[in-house]
């Protein structure tokens, strides 16, 4: 044992206000009425918001099939671990007897993990993103290298991750570079016979949607679109205002500048002669993303970022085009820039530039198939983690 981590453990077990907060943690947890099923039971625990995100996704999939039980604790869970004692987690251990310890996120309980390893409890480091750190923020020196060599297995987002922990002393043949664990995102529903009619009707004519457009973002789509006319006459914009109230007005507006227009809440349907179908009405992204060639997300140009997922389109088929701005899904967009599923454009100019570069089927196939790649991707990563843990449990133990 390292000299940081002995260290740590020392002065932790004499934090006696913490031990017997962690008697009343532990009190609280059995007064919620859970009781250890029979069989192998696997601890997963979420130490942040990611972590939460994917012992969320994992915990379904490792309990399908009839997986082993799950006992979840940290972020996104009533329960809470014991303070980080040697006696706490004892405590803790002796109570749960896990078969496999599932660590997600970035933060490491120190003394659950150095029982967990004197007790020859595999314990697995998943979805890693940033660099590890000790529950409770103290240093020693050693610690965490103590730490780190006590883990069975890390299983790191990607290769710069990956290369972090061995800086950190995790032997190579221990570390697994395996994606995110996360969601794949849920197709939007739509009505088949609506999306058969309409897509009768359009003729194999390239669409593009402008999803949830800002109001500031208006004219810039008008002006982007009326440009690509000229490159393709039988180009259609389905353009989503953010306001569906805006509909009437939008298409108005786009009448006066001399395209031809229907609107969705006139029910209307396009014809071979339309140029934009005003889509004012609310819950029919699903018919939408199915319909169009190219997506681009709506306020993202002029606006906080993009009003709706990414992954919305990619999952659907829709090849993604995004402005500047990229508010909460900074990390998504940059994902799909770095896998040639997007294209980032910053001005009317290279929107229409980019719309007409991808008049070529060849090319706008690919951007959709590397987004769907991308949007799919979560899913795979969670069924190999899972695969990967329950031949864990069912690995023969040192004796």
């Amino acid at each position: 044992m390292s000299l940081g981590l002995a260290l740590y453990l020392l002065r932790s077990g004499q934090r006696h206000r913490a031990a017997l907060a962690g008697l009343a943690t532990e009190a609280h947890v059995a007064s919620e009425g859970e009781t250890r099923a029979d069989g192998p039971l696997v601890w997963m625990h979420a130490a942040d918001d990611s972590g939460a995100a994917a012992v969320a996704e994992l915990a379904p999939a490792l309990r399908r099939a009839g997986g082993p039980a799950v006992l979840r604790t940290g972020v996104g869970t009533a329960q809470q671990l014991p303070p980080d004692t040697p006696a706490a987690a004892a405590r803790f251990l002796d109570r749960w007897q896990p078969a496999l310890a599932v660590l997600a996120g970035a933060a490491l309980p120190a003394a659950l993990v150095t029982e967990a390893h004197r007790r020859d409890i595999p314990i697995f480091l998943i979805d890693c993103g940033g660099l590890p750190h000790v529950v409770g923020g103290r240093w020693y020196p050693g610690l965490l290298r103590g730490l780190l060599h006590r883990v069975t297995r890390v299983m790191a987002r990607d290769a710069p991750r990956a290369e972090l922990f061995r800086r950190l002393g995790v032997p190579p043949s221990r570390i697994v570079v395996t994606g995110r664990v996360e969601p794949s995102p849920r197709a939007l529903p739509c009505t088949e016979a609506e999306r058969a009619a309409l897509a009768h009707g359009l003729h194999s004519r390239l669409v593009w949607l402008a999803a949830a457009v800002t109001e500031e973002e208006e004219e810039a789509i008008l002006a982007a679109h009326g440009a690509a006319l000229r490159l393709s006459h039988r180009l259609l914009l389905i353009l989503v205002p953010q306001d569906p109230a805006r509909g009437p007005a939008l298409a108005a507006r786009a009448e006066a500048q001399g395209l031809s227009v229907a609107l969705r809440s006139r029910e209307d349907y396009p014809d071979d002669e339309d140029q934009i179908y005003v889509a004012d009405t609310e819950g029919e992204y699903g018919l939408w993303y199915r319909l169009a060639n190219l997506c681009f997300l709506g306020g993202s140009l002029h606006g906080p970022g993009p009003l709706r997922n990414p992954l919305e389109a990619a999952a659907l088929g829709a090849a993604i085009l995004h402005g500047p701005h990229s508010g909460e899904h900074a990390e998504m967009l940059a994902r799909l820039d770095a896998a040639r599923a997007a294209r980032m454009v910053s001005s009317v100019s290279t929107l229409c530039d980019v719309i007409g570069e991808l008049r070529a089927p060849d090319r706008v196939a690919l951007l959709a198939h590397n987004a769907w790649v991308v949007a799919s991707s979560g899913a795979d990563v969670t069924e190999r983690v899972a695969r990967d843990l329950r031949e864990a449990i069912a690995a023969p133990r040192a004796a």
